[in-house]
Parts: structure tokens; sequence; C-alpha cells
């Protein structure tokens, strides 16, 4: 399996960096990562997930409080750089169509 790097369109830097996996071991390709790290994407991505996840378990309660809920768990040292806003995971939440799973 081939992965790339996610930083390839807009923000006017494509990264080359790429990694080729065979099984459980993994190679790094022959260009390294011309950005910095993004942090808080890892966070980024639970939170997304976990509003999703609620919202379709509790089809009835407010998305703000899905949200809130959500945003609890989240460690308050760790760099928030890539965090959406509230307003935005609230709008996750609408978007998640009942009766799906």
């Amino acid at each position: 399996m081939y992965w790339e790097c996610t930083i390839r369109r807009g923000r006017g830097i494509r990264c080359a960096a790429t990694v080729t996996q065979r099984g459980e071991q993994f190679t790094h390709g022959r260009s390294s990562h011309n950005h910095a790290p993004q942090t808080g994407i890892s966070t980024a991505v639970h939170l997304r997930d976990c509003v999703r996840r609620n919202a379709r378990a509790e089809m009835f309660t407010a998305a703000s409080a899905i949200v809130s809920n959500a945003v609890k768990d989240v460690d308050q040292e760790a760099p928030h750089d890539n965090i959406p806003t509230i307003d935005n995971m609230v709008r996750i939440r609408h978007f998640i169509p009942f009766g799906t799973t």
C-alpha cells in the first residue's frame, strides 16, 4: 500500500513525503516532509468522530450538548491548532442523517 502526506492541495504547500506499507512493514519514500507538523490533528479527528458517533446514538439531544460533552474529554494542555470551532462541530452534528448507524 502506498501512503502520501495529506498536505498536497491548497495552502500553497505540496508535500511529497510518502511511505510504502507491506504487511506490517513501513518504508520511507524518497522525500521527507517539507512543512512543520500539524499539532492537534489526532485530537481533532477524535472530536469529529465522537460528535458523529454520539449524534447517531442520541438523536434527540441538542447538538450543542453533544459537542459540549465531546469537548470535555479534550486534554486542555495539548496544542489545539487544528481543532474545529464549536460552531463547526455543531454543524457536523446537523449533517448526520437520522436513522443511520
